[in-house]
């Protein structure tokens, strides 16, 4: 979708600055969210493992918890990614 979250005018190129994650995709690289990183995601909302360890898919001043969880799968299961 074009342009970019927070813009009024397309980017240059293929890229468009201000997107976000989806919701679950901790390593922020591929667009989706695997398996391992709903276990990751799982792990830091148990208390498992520090916020750190899914830098990009934990929204910004989001807790990771059971609804974000939810979203994360959902967008696995889906295969969509809907950001925060």
């Amino acid at each position: 979708m074009r342009p970019g979250a927070g813009h009024t005018h397309c980017s240059i190129g293929a890229y468009e600055a201000g997107t976000t994650a989806c919701v679950g995709d901790c390593n922020g690289g591929n667009g989706q969210v695997t398996s391992d990183d709903l276990l990751t995601l799982l792990n830091v909302a148990l208390g498992n493992a520090l916020p750190p360890a899914c830098p990009h898919g934990i929204p910004n001043g989001a807790d990771a918890n059971v609804v974000l969880t939810l979203q994360a799968v959902n967008h696995a299961v889906t295969g969509t990614c809907g950001g925060s």
